[in-house]
């Protein structure tokens, strides 16, 4: 399993009401045009995993570890996406049987949220691409939001990937197989406004502009081994 689309480094944080700002491909052409294409994955070989249903689990975490320890970030994730299971902090993306013939997946409706201070936890459970539940949870020393952004680097995260398989039996299995992209790092509130959000109409990757989410993963490279 490997990144075939880099998150984009500086997405524009928003809170919960914010349905809209979706997370976008990281533009690796150095034009500076923000691309409309989501982040994606290329996945391993699934057939090990036929008759079970099979996920991408996404996590977003503290982008440094603490006590060796990768830590789900307090804010989390949303999806724009039909059909997303939401667990222990987690999103769950089924892989379809086409994801699973083309040897990837995108997530075009994946959402950076930001809390307010009465909704976030100052307890930060661990993660693992080899659990399913955390093992470890970690309390903060404070209970207020500023101090606890700047004791962990909260405007620095990363997104973790990794596949998950749910049995015939209904039991979520973890697999171990995983990656991470580069960190992503929120801008300081007064670079916000300049900031060029858009909407997904058209696609744009590098710098070409294609009619679909499909076309544009049809472009990319695709992966010839895992």
């Amino acid at each position: 399993m490997s990144m075939e689309r880099e998150p984009e480094e500086a997405p524009h944080v928003r809170y919960e009401k914010d349905k809209n700002r979706y997370l976008h491909a990281r533009n690796t052409t150095g034009s500076g045009k923000k691309n409309k294409v989501g982040p994606s994955v290329q996945l391993p070989a699934l057939s090990p995993y036929d008759g079970c249903q099979v996920y991408t689990r996404v996590s977003q975490l503290i982008a440094q570890p603490i006590n060796g320890l990768y830590l789900h970030h307090p804010y989390g994730l949303k999806s724009g996406d039909a059909g997303i299971i939401t667990k222990e902090g987690s999103l769950y993306y089924p892989i379809t049987s086409q994801e699973k013939d083309r040897g990837s997946q995108s997530f075009s409706k994946l959402r950076i949220t930001r809390k307010k201070e009465n909704e976030i936890s100052y307890e930060l459970p661990s993660y693992s691409p080899f659990e399913i539940f955390s093992s470890t949870m970690v309390r903060s020393d404070t209970n207020r939001a500023k101090e606890l952004k700047d004791d962990f680097s909260l405007n620095k995260s990363i997104l973790a990937f990794d596949i998950v398989v749910k049995s015939p039996a209904g039991e979520y299995q973890a697999t171990g197989i995983s990656c991470m992209p580069q960190e992503i790092l929120e801008p300081p509130a007064s670079s916000k406004k300049n900031i060029n959000t858009v909407e997904h109409t058209d696609v744009v990757y590098n710098d070409t502009t294609y009619a679909s989410e499909v076309a544009a993963t049809a472009a990319a490279p695709t992966s010839k081994s895992f």
